[in-house]
């Protein structure tokens, strides 16, 4: 008898959820005799892959990934690990497929003002994990060519900038090559009513104006900034308790890229590396620059805040060169981005009850790729080993994370 997994979302959550799945399935596969059937679902509400891309950050032209610089010990340990993770898919993907993902340039991460630079001058003098990357103001010339207003800096030699659509597409193929029928992604389909069941969970879907109820083993919310909106529409019963968003304390904000189109004579100028100061600049690629890390709390199209998140992320590359006569054509791309309040992402079983079967994939924020495919093996194993009472490799490294996205962690 086959057991039935439904991922709802098929942004970065869902799409490395999905191949985590394809993957430790695989494994576990080649290791048996008897074969574990399983099938899985992706539930999609736009009518394709692009539409769905229009609004997710997971599209955004260019994503950076780069440790970050923090007095959490424990987040500094579980992006480190996250990106260690990313970067081991990215090198798979590429030998496989034969093409290139991300680019590791490099990161230089200065201090966006002096109160931040005293904040981590504290950080360095108590965490020995950044004694490898601190640059002193004498040595910032090395990387950048310009006196620099900060005393100290971070070199980040791992710091790489990735096409993300480019690299959800290569997951989906890679699932197909190693999955084939027992994958299935329903596109224009609606997530209608959510019934979690004393054993497994029953969704109410809609398709081309059909609806139908569809029976999960386990069901997964990848949903991203629609999580708050699931959980808020939708009382999900488990057992006699019920769950609302409030629960998981889940908040929304609204991120605005920028591409600025570098005229010739400028391109010059320019580092190869990433610059990040408030913000990240990615070297020049096709002509352009992308500059990004403007948030806002409420969702607005309104052109003056667009021109002033604009001119803020244009700020950030006239720390690089300021002396701009020729006009620089500017367009923008703004998206919605799921957050916790203490920042860390939601993963794992909603609920008290272990007997339950929904589980929460979301609040990546703004570096869903410094951990995605870390946190899809941590949810993987977690569903197969309920299911199939799996075997699962780094279990303890696992472990380590679990309670820090536990979605009923104290918040």
């Amino acid at each position: 008898m086959s057991k039935k997994v439904g991922i709802i979302g098929s942004g970065i959550a869902g799409i490395t959820l999905l191949k985590a799945l394809a993957d430790q399935i695989t494994e576990i596969n080649d290791s048996r005799i008897k074969k574990l059937n399983i099938k899985i679902t992706l539930i999609e509400r736009g009518v394709n892959l692009f539409e769905t891309f229009r609004m997710n950050p997971s599209s955004n032209p260019v994503v950076v990934v780069h440790n970050p610089v923090t007095s959490r010990t424990d987040y500094q340990s579980f992006c480190y690990q996250g990106i260690n993770k990313m970067s081991a898919w990215i090198a798979y993907l590429e030998k496989k497929f034969e093409t290139k993902v991300a680019h590791t340039t490099g990161l230089l991460h200065l201090p966006k003002n002096v109160h931040e630079q005293k904040k981590w001058v504290s950080v360095f003098n108590k965490n020995s994990f950044y004694q490898n990357y601190i640059v002193e103001k004498n040595l910032l010339t090395k990387y950048w060519e310009k006196t620099s207003s900060s005393d100290v800096g971070i070199w980040d030699p791992q710091g790489f900038w990735l096409n993300p659509r480019k690299f959800s597409i290569l997951c989906l193929k890679d699932v197909n090559a190693k999955l084939e029928n027992d994958v299935r992604i329903s596109m224009g389909t609606e997530v209608r009513k959510i019934n979690s069941l004393k054993k497994g969970v029953s969704l109410s879907l809609k398709t081309n104006g059909l609806e139908s109820d569809v029976f999960f083993d386990k069901v997964v919310l990848a949903t991203g900034s629609k999580t708050k909106d699931i959980l808020c529409e939708n009382t999900i019963d488990i057992g006699e308790n019920k769950i609302r968003q409030k629960n998981l304390a889940l908040q929304t904000n609204f991120g605005q890229l920028s591409r600025f189109e570098i005229p010739n004579e400028y391109t010059n100028f320019f580092p190869k590396f990433i610059f990040c100061k408030g913000g990240y600049v990615t070297p020049i690629t096709r002509q352009s620059i992308y500059s990004g890390s403007t948030y806002d709390k409420v969702q607005n199209e309104d052109i003056f805040l667009i021109n002033r998140n604009n001119e803020r992320n244009f700020d950030r590359i006239r720390n690089i060169f300021d002396k701009f006569e020729s006009e620089i054509k500017i367009t923008h791309r703004r998206s919605e981005r799921c957050t916790s309040s203490d920042k860390f992402p939601v993963v794992g079983k909603i609920g008290l009850d272990s007997e339950q079967d929904l589980f929460v994939f979301s609040a990546l924020a703004s570096r869903g790729f410094s951990y995605a495919s870390l946190l899809a093996e941590m949810l993987a194993s977690d569903i197969l080993s309920e299911i199939f009472d799996s075997h699962v490799k780094n279990k303890t490294t696992f472990s380590r994370f679990n309670g820090l996205v536990n979605p009923g962690r104290s918040i």
